[in-house]
């Protein structure tokens, strides 16, 4: 817990120092995610996902982006030895607010709506998923245009529609799933 409270408050005094990001930029870049979970059974299931992006800045705390980006998910059965791959797409417009820059770091949430569509290689499943939440994340300023991202978290609401099943969830999810890093470039 001591070392959550002091990498909290080294982050926020990193971003003491004041610059603004300069409204009328555009950015691209992107994120990615991978996760891996083995039970005891066995099982395992490894996650990957890649999700390019453009942005517009159009205030000095304000943006619009979009992601477009490709999901798989491999999953293995133990006693069988099976293996499920599902392919997918992703379609996410979103809000950036920075509400904390500093000339290192600058911390931010990013709030919007995801659509995923997801099919399985070796049966015909589809999953359509719908989600509307914030991601909160921090940036890192390596130069005066390129930009390290890292998002931790999501809390919202998702609704999984598989054939006849729903699935549905809302609340706070902080797991590999939900842990994205990638890098942005502003011009």
């Amino acid at each position: 817990m001591k070392k959550i409270i002091l990498g909290v408050l080294l982050v926020c005094a990193i971003c003491v120092e004041t610059q603004a990001q300069e409204k009328g930029n555009f950015w691209i870049g992107g994120n990615g995610a991978f996760s891996g979970e083995k039970t005891s059974g066995q099982e395992s299931l490894i996650n990957f996902k890649l999700l390019p992006e453009l942005g517009y800045q159009f205030h000095e705390n304000w943006g619009v982006a979009i992601q477009l980006g490709y999901i798989h998910q491999e999953s293995r059965q133990a006693v069988s030895e099976v293996r499920i791959y599902e392919n997918g797409f992703v379609i996410a417009p979103y809000v950036r607010w920075t509400y904390l820059k500093g000339g290192f770091a600058s911390l931010f949430l990013d709030g919007g709506i995801e659509y995923r569509y997801i099919k399985a290689t070796k049966a015909k499943d589809e999953t359509n998923s719908f989600g509307v939440g914030i991601k909160p994340g921090v940036a890192f300023n390596v130069s005066e245009r390129v930009s390290l991202i890292g998002k931790v978290g999501f809390f919202g609401y998702t609704l999984d529609k598989t054939g006849d099943i729903k699935d549905q969830w809302g609340g706070a999810k902080l797991n590999l799933d939900n842990i994205e890093l990638g890098v942005v470039y502003n011009f």
